[in-house]
């Protein structure tokens, strides 16, 4: 599998060299960009027995994904070549789990025809969840950001953070960039796009390779409608034989007897105006092996433009068979102070069931979160010919 570095180095040598035969000046153009983000949140959860088990209010200011990057590009006429590199700013959460402080790395080329890209990106099946989430990488959006002691997965409530999250502790189990992924995103066409993946194993001296000579890719695909404010589609992820040493989410399952094997399917539509819009999605993952429940994930968002400036968001989602099943809202109120400097602040409560069918039920069951938070976003862009 070729590494990164020779990757981008190879695409803008390629354009160079496409670009210098013809003896036409290329457009290029970049950009460094960053989103620095905090949260001031207080949450209070109850443990699933009695009152004896309520662990009190925790306060907590905490890093919300905050994230710094370059990316360039050359190009003439309909044809581009593209590179992006993404870090993250923070690793309060490597002391708890492993902290990957990669987010993205990634190259590309761009033609009339569709887009190939190679390298650690979102999936396409995450960016669908990201668009339709207000709350996404808030303190707001998460029911295991509190006294639990686990890190927020910054997805809300009723969004599969297994193949959706965006946390740099939780990239080698199932958060929304993956690595060796190499996309295709075809041209619109009459409002209709087309995307595919393949997500290369890269492990291949691991034990389970190493026993049975295979390696174990992973496949995405999606298709979507584009129209009058409306966006509607669906996504798949196919993962295959993960358990000792796969690239992409790792062992999973709420029980024993989990494969490693698993699809994800996501129906997604939303409506966007000037002053509002809306958004839902269902998923179903399907974790195979026995005694593996399949898991549900229900949602729906929407919000207001009570002036300009000024939005109030609110969403709720519903879990089957999870972990943390049961049920989520989220209200809060976002205020762009100036361009690119939005304040926001608002609450979360979850009411999760006691009988979660991951061993004897969750850490809580009722928990609520209310916080305060900050997102600067910057982009100082360059050019030349």
């Amino acid at each position: 599998m070729l590494k990164m570095s020779k990757l981008l180095a190879g695409a803008m040598g390629a354009a160079a060299a496409i670009f210098g035969s013809t003896g036409a000046l290329a457009d290029s153009k970049g950009s460094v960009f960053g989103d620095i983000r905090y949260g001031l949140d207080l949450s209070d959860s109850s443990g699933p027995v009695s009152d004896a088990n309520d662990t009190g209010a925790d306060t907590d200011l905490r890093d919300l994904n905050s994230y710094v990057g370059i990316k360039a590009s050359t190009g003439q006429g309909d044809l581009r070549v593209f590179g992006t590199y993404e870090t993250y700013v923070s690793g309060e959460y490597a002391s708890i789990l492993s902290f990957q402080s990669q987010r993205q790395l990634y190259a590309g080329v761009a033609t009339g025809l569709g887009t190939v890209a190679y390298g650690r990106m979102f999936t396409e099946y995450a960016k669908t969840g990201m668009a339709i989430d207000p709350f996404y990488n808030t303190a707001l959006a998460s029911p295991n950001g509190g006294p639990a002691g686990v890190p927020p997965t910054f997805t809300s409530y009723g969004i599969s953070p297994l193949f959706t999250g965006d946390t740099p502790v939780l990239a080698n189990v199932g958060a929304g960039t993956q690595g060796a992924q190499l996309t295709y995103a075809s041209p619109n066409v009459f409002g209709l796009t087309f995307n595919g993946a393949v997500f290369f194993d890269r492990n291949d001296d691991s034990p389970t390779n190493a026993a049975t000579g295979e390696e174990s890719h992973d496949y995405g695909a999606g298709l979507a409608w584009n129209g009058m404010g409306i966006t509607a589609g669906v996504q798949f992820l196919q993962v295959n034989d993960e358990v000792g040493g796969g690239t992409f989410i790792g062992a999973l399952g709420n029980g024993g007897g989990a494969t490693g094997d698993a699809t994800a399917t996501r129906l997604h539509a939303s409506y966007a105006a000037q002053r509002f819009g809306a958004a839902i999605s269902a998923e179903r993952i399907d974790l195979q092996g026995a005694g593996i429940l399949d898991e549900d994930y229900y949602y729906a968002s929407g919000w207001f433009g009570v002036m300009p400036g000024t939005r109030i968001a609110a969403s709720v989602g519903m879990t089957n068979e999870t972990g943390f099943e049961g049920t989520g809202m989220q209200v809060g109120v976002f205020h762009d102070v100036m361009e690119n400097f939005t304040v926001h602040a608002g609450a979360s409560m979850y009411d999760l069931h006691e009988d979660s069918v991951s061993g004897p039920g969750p850490a809580v069951d009722d928990s609520w979160i209310a916080a305060l938070g900050a997102s600067y976003k910057f982009e100082l862009g360059f050019m030349s010919r």
